[in-house]
């Protein structure tokens, strides 16, 4: 009988950075098993980005945002159509986020250092969802369990998280340029000298954020690969 390897763990593995791939491709590639068994995995990997992924950059929004993380943390297992249904219904309470970090982006336009800060800003939040492993868990997911997926969010779950990344980093370069501004020097040096260091001030309080959920994703993988 000829037997193909797991359709869930293949679009993960895809998904994913080369770093990440590296590390998990230590772990193995089991064979489908069965439609249950995908099913399984798919249930696992949808209920990662609810519980695990999307709470800890919720928990970066003040008040609503903090509140919403711990509860959803708390909440049970996304397990079946209901369940992801419920948590969809958590999920979206914070979908007004996307427009109003774009919103608030674009009208930091007073002067070159508001101007820089909402353009990395801006890219440093679009690679959130990728370098935190969300995309690939919630790609996954659809592989095998994409009404429960719906159901739970997926259309509008990464734009969300994209937008608080956003906020999240012009939050942390928005003091720098401060500092920056206030350093003596012509201002043609300081537009390089910004330039050069603001992104990475910006990737860098996504990185915070980032680089503990890569670690939590390994262990996902870990847990797809032993369901048989």
């Amino acid at each position: 009988m000829v037997t193909t390897p797991s359709t869930v763990l293949t679009v993960f593995r895809r998904e994913l950075d080369p770093g990440l791939r590296q590390r998990i491709d230590e772990l193995g590639m089991p064979q489908a098993g069965s439609v249950a068994a995908e099913r399984t995995r798919g249930l696992l990997a949808l209920d990662w980005v609810i519980r695990i992924w999307f709470p800890r950059w919720a928990a970066l929004m003040e008040q609503t945002g903090r509140d919403l993380a711990a509860f959803m943390e708390n909440m049970p297992a996304v397990q079946d159509h209901g369940s992801a249904e419920e948590a969809g219904r958590w999920v979206r309470m914070l979908s007004p986020l996307v427009g109003s970090a774009e919103t608030f982006l674009v009208q930091q336009d007073n002067n070159f250092y508001e101007r820089t800060a909402a353009t990395v800003a801006r890219e440093a939040g679009s690679t959130a969802c990728s370098a935190s492993a969300g995309t690939a868990a919630l790609t996954a997911a659809t592989a095998s369990v994409l009404p429960e997926c719906l159901a739970a969010g997926s259309e509008i779950i990464l734009d969300i998280v994209t937008a608080i990344a956003r906020y999240e980093a012009f939050d942390g370069v928005a003091p720098y340029m401060e500092h920056w501004a206030a350093q003596p020097g012509g201002m043609e040096a300081k537009q390089i000298a910004v330039g050069n260091l603001a992104p990475v001030v910006a990737g860098n309080a996504v990185t915070t954020i980032a680089d503990p959920l890569r670690e939590s994703a390994v262990q996902l993988y870990e847990r797809l690969v032993r369901v048989s």
